[in-house]
């Protein structure tokens, strides 16, 4: 794999690990890292999508 392609892998088990931690404990922290993780996930797949177009 790529390091770019580890990276997003990364981000992607890290997004499910987060999802199941907020799951266990719910309360604003969590919630509040949960988006940040997914957000950056969904930034980062998102901008290899627009840099393998080119």
């Amino acid at each position: 794999m790529k390091k770019n392609q580890k990276f997003i892998f990364s981000l992607i088990l890290l997004s499910a690990a987060a999802i199941g931690v907020r799951s266990f404990w719910t309360n604003a922290f969590t919630t509040s890292v949960m988006a940040i993780i997914v957000a950056l996930t969904i930034y980062a797949v998102l901008k290899d999508m627009a840099l393998r177009r080119k």
